[in-house]
């Protein structure tokens, strides 16, 4: 199955049954901040079991993890703080 990259910069629900997620790409730009980190829930909203947290940081151009973990029951990102900050879901 193919993959798809949604772009988020916002508190986002990207599936609410499920999927496989398969990386994170973090890009972190002028503004972003070092204390506020991306995580990733298994849920759709950031109530569930949390797979994933990411540092930002800005003198990195991008950060990538692969991950290819099994969402079973939705698939929610969050960050305390977007500015500067764009982060691209690799899922299906």
């Amino acid at each position: 199955m193919p993959y798809v990259s949604t772009k988020i910069t916002a508190n986002t629900l990207i599936s609410a049954t499920g999927g496989l997620l398969g990386g994170v790409l973090i890009v972190a730009g002028s503004g972003a901040s070092t204390t506020n980190n991306v995580k990733v829930f298994d849920s759709a909203d950031n109530s569930g079991i949390q797979v994933g947290e990411f540092d930002v940081t800005p003198s990195d151009t991008e950060l990538y993890r692969g991950l290819d973990i099994v969402m079973r029951t939705g698939m929610y990102v969050e960050c305390a703080a977007w500015t500067g900050l764009a982060v691209y879901i690799l899922h299906n």
